[in-house]
């Protein structure tokens, strides 16, 4: 999947009227309150950085995924995003209902719930996310995208390693949250990832960094999945 990283990509939001009424109907529903975890990848998903995806996966998406490390499109993905839940929680929620999705007191999104199964003895709900514009100064791809497309840059370069970065080009350091040097060069940005699964974590970042307008991941970080990254249309930057 290619296209221009200079461009905007889709993102999950509704507008700021939507958003009200959205608030307003959030008492009426049953609420799920995210863990850390999860609001981290709620986020990233509502703001464009799990793009293509239009919200958690449904049942067949996330079977082929764990089937075949792609999605029904064919693209390259390594894990389900769903929404895990309490088997308490399940049992007061159907298919065609809309849930409330809390994080630290706030409502963020609602989840309009198309699936619901058992996959690995955990309960997991699937559906579309309308996401509530957020308002605390997180990073978005469309944010590094607006940067790159305003200094036109055309080749970035992507990676979790601050030296395995060009020194006088347009990159982006991805990292742990907290773990973002509070300094970096002009020409770098820091974006900070969920956590992800170790064997998962290489292709997340991957598509991550893609939808934040990279065109290069450093060597060091495509060890083990160069082959799959023609598919997101990154190059391999610093391989021997």
């Amino acid at each position: 999947m290619q296209f221009s990283n200079r461009i905007a990509i889709p993102q999950l939001f509704v507008s700021d009227a939507a958003a009200d009424k959205l608030r307003d109907e959030a008492h009426k529903l049953p609420g799920w309150n995210l863990c850390g975890e999860q609001g981290q990848i709620l986020r990233l998903l509502i703001c464009g950085g799990l793009f293509p995806l239009r919200g958690y996966m449904s049942q067949a998406e996330a079977q082929a995924v764990a089937a075949t490390g792609t999605l029904p499109g064919g693209h390259v993905w390594p894990c389900p995003i769903t929404l895990r839940i309490t088997p308490d929680f399940s049992a007061g929620v159907e298919p065609g209902q809309d849930i409330a999705l809390w994080l630290d007191g706030q409502v963020v999104a609602i989840l309009s719930v198309t699936d619901s199964w058992v996959m690995d003895g955990k309960r997991h709900l699937g559906g579309r996310v309308k996401g509530l514009p957020m308002r605390d100064g997180t990073t978005t791809p469309n944010d590094l995208r607006a940067i790159w497309d305003r200094i036109g840059a055309d080749r970035v370069f992507a990676g979790s390693d601050l030296r395995a970065l060009p020194a006088d080009a347009p990159a982006i350091l991805m990292t742990d949250a907290g773990r973002i040097p509070a300094t970096l060069p002009e020409l770098v940005q820091g974006f900070a990832l969920p956590h992800f699964d170790a064997q998962d974590r290489p292709m997340m970042r991957a598509i991550i960094a893609r939808n934040a307008g990279a065109t290069h991941l450093a060597a060091k970080d495509a060890a083990g999945i160069a082959d799959a990254l023609a598919d997101l249309g990154l190059s391999v930057h610093g391989q021997s």
